[in-house]
């Protein structure tokens, strides 16, 4: 859940969660948030949510309130956004799926006991010692999950899952070196019993693994005089390790490193080469992985290139079709869709106004019925809820974009997602007057980050960008009739996390009025102390 979080005073550190009551701020004790400040009115300030959009607003306090060092009366809160009242500072924190795994307890210790220590070119040298030990059916298992899964963080976490299956380890952390600065982060965890806390890895073998790729065993950790230093690693009783590297032909690139706690069932030499077999797949299979994604983005830049230069935009210039691109890339992340599917959209979103650069004469093809605009439609009256984007100069640009794409070799796929841009969920859009469900996925999402990006810069696609606040809250009263609403929350999601290719600044406000009234306690007087 969105919080305020408060980055100095008397009350720094101090957290407030932001639900469907309104949060107040001020020194008065009856404010959800006191805050004892000489700069701070009585009743100073109040948070409230619309939707799935957080406001802040002035309540007629003395000093004023500030977001991001602009005096404001009333303003959209983004990820990241600080708050100043007074002499008092704060900072909302939109919610986040973490991107890395829970943080790991290192213990750092230069002198350690080693039951068994081999390099990675040893590891193997006894035949038959893997099928022996059962596991042979494990490493085929591994063999089809990394051909099958395509996303890294989940091709980890599998494998970690399938690692606990066949081997006697509690708590199973897998750590990857960062390509560009070397520093070596956890990437996943498993851990038997989550709730108990952390348990202690060791920098010195970590570090052992990963300057001489050599794999570790220590068969009784308890005996080792590292385990001495602190309560908090008695407490965890463990008995075994096991770390192994994960090399590819460029190196060590990450390690494998297994906690067992049991007193009876330890960690054995054929568990090292196991894990250390996996350790070798997962390897390549990363870097199969990484491979793909440069190959993606070297695909993606040059078609931002293409549709740069077919818009008449510099190479570097962020026009309509890229910011569509990475709007619909939030959203996807917002949605937890896979990356195929982010790849797949983000594709659609540059080249899903391509039409508009083509002549029916142009195309091949005998039929071009349909590819130029039909009739302009009358006028709807007002308060009919059509927008700006309903009628676009060239309705026809639709059909002749997908009739384009059919001419493409593995451009298939775009096409639904192109053709249905322009769909409305009520069924009043075209060209197929799709309703609902059966307006397909990629559509829903496109047509929302189109239109988003048509509100905040305008149809002709200027640089200079409207108020985001206001597109925001016209593309929220437009979902159910026009849009999806879980795509539409998912856009208002991504912009409140900051991963919106829009400014952080509007360059015009426009006030909005909250759902309600203020709560009691705010008369919202000036001068007010």
């Amino acid at each position: 859940m969105p919080q305020i979080r408060v980055k100095n005073g008397p009350c720094k550190g101090r957290t407030c969660q932001i639900g469907g009551t309104p949060v107040t701020i001020g020194r008065d004790p009856s404010c959800t948030l006191q805050i004892i400040d000489k700069g701070v009115s009585r009743n100073h300030a109040e948070i409230y949510r619309v939707g799935e959009m957080y406001f802040i607003r002035d309540v007629g306090s003395r000093n004023g309130t500030f977001v991001n060092e602009d005096q404001i009366q009333e303003e959209l809160l983004r990820e990241g956004d600080v708050i100043r009242i007074g002499g008092t500072t704060l900072v909302f924190e939109s919610e986040r799926e973490a991107e890395a795994p829970r943080s790991v307890t290192y213990a750092d210790s230069e002198e350690y006991k080693t039951s068994l220590e081999m390099k990675v070119d040893d590891l193997f040298a006894f035949e038959g010692q893997i099928s022996e030990s059962g596991n042979f059916k494990a490493i085929c298992q591994a063999a089809q999950i990394m051909q099958a899964e395509r996303d890294e963080k989940r091709l980890c976490n599998r494998i970690l899952e399938l690692i606990q299956e066949y081997v006697p380890a509690d708590n199973i952390y897998l750590f990857l070196k960062d390509e560009a600065t070397g520093n070596v982060a956890p990437r996943a965890m498993l851990e038997r019993n989550p709730g108990a806390g952390g348990v202690p890895v060791s920098r010195t073998i970590l570090k052992r693994v990963f300057t001489e790729a050599s794999a570790i065993l220590t068969a009784d950790a308890m005996a080792d005089d590292r385990f001495k230093m602190g309560d908090s690693i008695v407490m965890n009783q463990i008995r075994s390790v096991l770390c192994v590297p994960m090399v590819n032909p460029h190196g060590v690139i990450g390690a494998i490193y297994c906690v067992n706690c049991s007193l009876t069932d330890t960690f054995e030499e054929s568990d090292m080469q196991f894990v250390s077999a996996l350790g070798a797949q997962l390897a390549l299979a990363l870097e199969n992985l990484a491979g793909s994604r440069a190959r993606r983005a070297m695909l993606l830049g040059l078609m931002s290139l293409t549709v740069n230069i077919i818009e008449g935009l510099p190479p570097d210039a962020l026009g309509h079709s890229r910011r569509v691109s990475q709007h619909a890339a939030a959203v996807c992340d917002e949605m937890h869709l896979g990356e195929g599917d982010r790849r797949s959209l983000m594709l659609a979103a540059l080249l899903h106004d391509i039409g508009a650069h083509i002549k029916p004469q142009d195309l091949k093809t005998g039929d071009t019925s349909g590819l130029t605009s039909p009739p302009p439609l009358p006028k709807s009256p007002p308060g009919s809820g059509e927008l700006p984007w309903d009628r676009p100069p060239d309705r026809g640009h639709v059909l002749r974009g997908c009739e384009a794409l059919k001419q493409v070799r593995g451009a298939e796929a775009l096409i639904p997602a192109i053709r249905g841009h322009h769909e409305r969920m009520d069924g009043k859009g075209y060209p197929d007057g799709l309703k609902g469900d059966a307006i397909p996925m990629y559509a829903r999402i496109l047509a929302v980050a189109n239109a988003f990006d048509r509100l905040v810069y305008g149809y002709a696609g200027g640089d200079t960008p409207g108020n985001v606040r206001q597109a925001l809250v016209e593309m929220g009263n437009s979902a159910g009739p026009i849009f999806d609403t879980n795509v539409v929350r998912s856009l208002i999601v991504a912009y409140r996390n900051g991963k919106l290719a829009v400014p952080r600044k509007d360059t015009t406000r426009v006030r909005l009025e909250p759902p309600s009234q203020p709560p009691a306690g705010g008369n919202g007087r000036a001068g007010q102390k």
